[in-house]
């Protein structure tokens, strides 16, 4: 299921999508977002992500670093677009098609801190258990994701976006 997203739209509230199996408790799952970027699907954890927008404006800054498409603006607040398929060294760039989605994410370490990633498409909400991703597959930099699924015939990458932006400013300074 691909959602269409209108001006601005909050994070889907954490449900269980799947069935709990006999003995299967729903403390033991977390809840991640799927999406699609640059021809790949990927994971976050669903409560580091605060909205999902589509992209309106992106300013170019030559003072970013790289793994940074530019500035867009959500909520009165400047927040940095990362581009997945530059960071990751994708060849596919996102689908020019329709307009790309941006999902704003609050970082762990720094809850004041957000970035806005770059995205074709929001798949879903999926309760998932950490033990059931495999390490990552050799298709990504090992050091950006902590490990893939596969559902529904296609493999999911959980992003390590503390990684990314680590990787992308370390170049930079």
């Amino acid at each position: 299921m691909v959602w269409s997203v209108t001006p601005w739209v909050r994070a889907p509230a954490r449900r269980p999508v799947g069935r709990l199996s006999r003995g299967q408790s729903l403390a033991h799952k977390e809840s991640f977002l799927l999406f699609r970027a640059a021809g790949f699907g990927f994971a976050i954890e669903a409560r580091s992500v605060t909205g999902i927008a589509p992209l309106q404006e992106l300013v170019q800054v030559s003072d970013l670093p790289q793994v940074f498409r530019g500035l867009t603006r959500l909520h009165r607040q400047a927040l940095p677009v990362l581009d997945l398929a530059h960071c990751l060294a994708l060849e596919e760039e996102l689908s020019g098609d329709k307009s790309p989605l941006l999902l704003e994410v609050v970082l762990a370490e720094s809850p004041r801190m957000s970035v806005a990633v770059m995205a074709d498409a929001v798949m879903g909400v999926e309760s998932l258990r950490r033990d059931e991703f495999r390490p990552p597959n050799a298709h990504l930099p090992a050091a950006s994701t902590l490990g893939c699924i596969r559902l529904r015939g296609r493999i999911y990458h959980l992003l390590d976006i503390p990684a990314l932006l680590k990787k992308g400013t370390d170049a930079f300074s």
